[in-house]
């Protein structure tokens, strides 16, 4: 039976980090920009793209209420299959 380890790729201190400095949107966004990067380059899916789906749940989850109300993801499309 295998074992699998959870990875956490934000702590609480970085995503208030990230908050006090208005970097959030930033963040999120270089995520989606590079998951839509992978998509191209591995149309059939990859590992590195479900580690990058895996941030963006994380980074969304961990933010606190204030944070999470103004957040806007706006025009996220997958031009892969138009």
């Amino acid at each position: 039976m295998r074992e699998y380890e959870a990875i956490e790729f934000y702590s609480r201190e970085r995503i208030r980090e990230l908050s006090q400095k208005g970097l959030i949107h930033q963040e999120l966004k270089r995520r989606i920009d590079e998951l839509l990067r992978l998509r191209q380059e591995h149309p059939e899916g990859s590992n590195p793209e479900c580690i990058c789906m895996d941030m963006i749940t994380e980074l969304i989850s961990k933010l606190d209420l204030e944070d999470f109300r103004i957040l806007k993801i706006e025009r996220i499309i997958d031009d892969l299959h138009p």
